[in-house]
């Protein structure tokens, strides 16, 4: 995830006080495309020793602002360098906990302390005791569809799991992430399968197919086909979504393209839940 994104090149060309902040502390802002989501003001604190206050907040424009109050970062590279895991955590648990699309963050402005001593940066003399940064350009929403208000328990779920140091960078919230924010439904359904193959000790099939039974003991489960004459290993049959994504993969003989793609339409939703409550059960 590129936090500079799309946003353009970083003007700084403006300084001046700020009389809320104290000599250590600033606000860096960053924006996130999003059309599904709409929630008030949230404040939530953090256990990050640079970050103590997070604030999100939809927009009119379709926009999550968010906005991080920071303690001694004092540019805006080592603001990106320190904040990029707590937003891609962040906004990873957004979408796991909504289900909702959301667009690439990008920088949208920073009040940062002067080091003591700074005279200059790139030339540009300092003055005062902060400094304001802000993008030029701004990145258009790519996602369409109906606002979903979460809930006064979304926020309490997203500061928990927030301040849980394993969830920091965790890649199986990612590619969940990543899956749902992928407008292809074949690839949606390959990374969805990807987060429940991580989850797995050996990543076999029959793992995968073990912590789906688990949390949909109704699955719908067919014979594994047998490869010259003998039978695969393990369990006897495979969930409907292990034939799916074998039939994709693997081009297997009998299976018909475009059944196979209409199957998979057709039963994406419920595998998103599945995937969705195999990640809860394992961290949350």
């Amino acid at each position: 995830m590129a936090l500079k994104g799309k946003s353009g090149p970083v003007i700084q060309g403006t300084y001046q006080d700020r009389k809320k902040l104290k000599l250590n502390e600033g606000i860096v802002t960053y924006s996130v495309p999003s059309e599904e989501l709409k929630f008030d003001l949230i404040k939530m604190t953090t256990l990050h020793p640079d970050v103590p206050i997070i604030k999100l907040e939809t927009t009119e424009e379709n926009i999550i602002s968010i906005t991080f109050h920071v303690e001694n970062i004092f540019s805006r590279e080592d603001a990106q360098s320190k904040l990029f895991p707590v937003l891609e955590t962040l906004l990873n648990l957004v979408v796991y906990l909504t289900r909702c699309s959301i667009g690439e963050p990008y920088f949208q402005n920073a009040t940062l302390p002067i080091p003591i001593g700074k005279k200059s940066i790139n030339g540009l003399q300092l003055k005062g005791t902060h400094m304001m940064m802000f993008s030029s350009k701004q990145q258009s929403n790519v996602f369409s569809g109906g606002k979903l208000n979460p809930g006064p328990g979304f926020v309490k779920e997203l500061e928990d799991h927030l301040k849980k140091p394993e969830l920091l960078g965790e890649i199986c919230f990612k590619i969940y992430r990543l899956a749902v924010n992928n407008q292809d439904t074949l690839g949606k359904f390959m990374l969805l399968y990807s987060v429940i193959s991580q989850l797995t000790e050996n990543e076999y099939q029959d793992e995968v197919d073990e912590l789906i039974r688990n949390v949909e003991p109704n699955v719908k489960q067919t014979p594994k086909p047998s490869i010259n004459g003998r039978t695969l290993r393990g369990n006897p049959n495979e969930t409907i979504f292990t034939r799916l994504r074998n039939e994709i993969a693997h081009r297997r003989p009998n299976a018909d393209m475009q059944i196979t793609s209409k199957e998979i339409k057709e039963n994406i939703n419920k595998f998103d839940l599945i995937a969705n409550m195999i990640l809860k059960r394992r961290f949350l």
